[in-house]
Formats: C-alpha cells, structure tokens, sequence
C-alpha cells in the first residue's frame, strides 16, 4: 500500500504558469495550499488518483484525508522535498532505463558465457580430431617407411630384382 503523502507525484498545478510544482512539505503536513499561486487541487503526475473526486478543495482537513489515506498504487515513488514531479517521472524512468540496461547486459554476459563454452567445446572437439589425424598420418608413414626399407632390403640382398635396372 502507498500514501500519496509520501510520493513524489503528487504535485500543484500554479495558476500563472500552469506547470506543476512541488507539493511541499506544508501541504503534506497540514494540507494546505496558497490558493493565490496554485489551484486548490493537487494533481498525481502518474494520473492514478482524481483528487477532484476525494477532496472538497479548500478543506485543508478533507485534503490531508485524501493524500495519507493507504491505496494500491504501483507507481507510487519515494518523495523527494527538492524534486518537482515530472523530475520524479523523470528519475522513475532513469532507473527503468538503467535496469532494463543492466537486464540486457546480463543477458549478454550469459550469452557471451555460453558461446565461449560452445567454442571452448568445438575446439577441444577439432584438437581430439586432430590428434587422430596425426596418430593415423604418423603410423601410415611408419609402415610405408618399415616396407621401403624391407623391399630396399630385399633388393640389396637379391631376393628381388632392382626394377630400376
């Protein structure tokens, strides 16, 4: 459960500039509001709670009712007294970029891990076949060599005719 009290989204719409400001530490307090500079109705930024609907503007008491009473809301954020709310919205998104980034990183890290371990795998395959290859090219030379010297021999002695003469 959230209290708007304690979000960041809650803000004040100015009545000069129409852009919405902090609701301060006063507001969250004691529930009031310079009616002067801004309109008597905070504003959630993310759009979740109609404040029109909860609050009879004016009614500091009826205002407090409505920005501390527990609700579900998913998108509530800590409140931070120095920040407007679109700066909220903003630092809200900043950690959804960085986390989406740190998913894909990771990601990639295991991917990398994978196919490190596939080519580790191949490699280690191909030098097993190589040395096969090495074994059956080293005993064939061995036994040609073994039967050149044995017909060398066998010619030497006369056994065999010198085909070359």
């Amino acid at each position: 459960m959230a209290r708007c009290v304690e979000c960041g989204f809650v803000g004040l719409r100015n009545q000069n500039t129409n852009e919405l400001e902090i609701a301060d530490e006063r507001f969250r307090r004691e529930g009031w509001i310079d009616q002067q500079l801004h309109f008597a109705v905070p504003i959630c930024a993310r759009g979740v709670i109609d404040f029109r609907q909860e609050a009879n503007p004016g009614r500091p008491e009826l205002l407090l009712e409505a920005i501390q009473r527990d609700r579900p809301c998913a998108k509530a954020m800590q409140w931070h007294p120095a920040l407007t709310p679109k700066e909220h919205v903003e630092m809200q998104m900043a950690d959804i970029i960085r986390e989406a980034n740190d998913r894909r990183e990771e990601a990639m890290r295991e991917w990398q891990a994978r196919e490190a371990e596939k080519a580790e795998s191949r490699f280690q395959s191909q030098m097993k076949q190589g040395r096969w290859q090495i074994v059956i090219v080293g005993i064939a030379a061995t036994i040609a060599l073994a039967l050149a010297q044995l017909f060398g021999s066998l010619i030497q002695a006369g056994w065999i005719k010198n085909p070359w003469q």
